[in-house]
C-alpha cells in the first residue's frame, strides 16, 4: 500500500491518461485537456471537511483497486486521482465531493464491475482539468499541495 501511496504522490511508474497541455495566461496552474476515458469514481457529502472527504473517496477506490470488485481483480494504480466539488446551495450546505481513478489502458474495454454500490464506473468524455499549485482562501490557508479539479462535465 506505501509503494502504491508513494507512486500516487510522486507519479512514478504508473499511467496516466492521454493528455496534451493548453497555453494558460498563470505560472500558477497547468490547464489539460484529456482525451476520453473510464474512470472509477465515488461521491462524498461534506459541509467542510474536504481532505476527510477526499481520503475517504480515496480509500473507496483504493479498496476497489485491490480487488473490492465483482472480479476479484487487482487493478494498478493511475494518476492523476481527481477531484470534483459541487457546492451546496449555501454556506452550511453540504457539497458533494467526487474522487476519480482513470481506469488503466489494459481494462478500458472491460473494467470490472464495482462490488459497492457508492462506487461507480463512467465513460467521461474529451475534458479540460487544472493542475493547481498553492491552495489559499477558503479551502486551505497557505498550504502548497498539488491537487486536480475537474470541469465539472467530465
Amino acid at each position: 500500500m506505501f509503494k502504491t501511496m508513494k507512486q500516487v504522490l510522486f507519479s512514478s511508474g504508473i499511467e496516466n491518461p492521454k493528455w496534451k497541455a493548453l497555453e494558460t495566461q498563470s505560472s500558477d496552474y497547468e490547464l489539460r485537456q484529456y482525451e476520453p476515458a473510464k474512470w472509477v469514481n465515488t461521491e462524498v457529502s461534506s459541509v467542510k471537511e474536504w481532505d476527510s472527504a477526499v481520503s475517504t473517496g480515496f480509500m473507496r477506490l483504493f479498496s476497489y483497486i485491490q480487488g473490492n470488485n465483482e472480479k476479484k481483480m487487482n487493478v494498478d494504480m493511475t494518476a492523476p486521482v481527481t477531484t470534483y466539488i459541487q457546492p451546496g446551495e449555501g454556506p452550511a450546505c453540504e457539497s458533494t465531493i467526487t474522487v476519480s481513478f482513470y481506469i488503466p489502458s489494459e481494462h478500458q474495454n472491460d473494467p470490472p464491475k464495482p462490488s459497492e454500490s457508492n462506487i461507480f464506473l463512467l465513460q467521461k468524455g474529451q475534458r479540460l482539468q487544472s493542475m493547481s499549485g498553492p491552495l489559499e482562501g477558503l479551502l486551505m490557508q497557505q498550504k502548497t499541495r498539488s491537487r486536480s479539479y475537474s470541469s465539472p462535465n467530465a
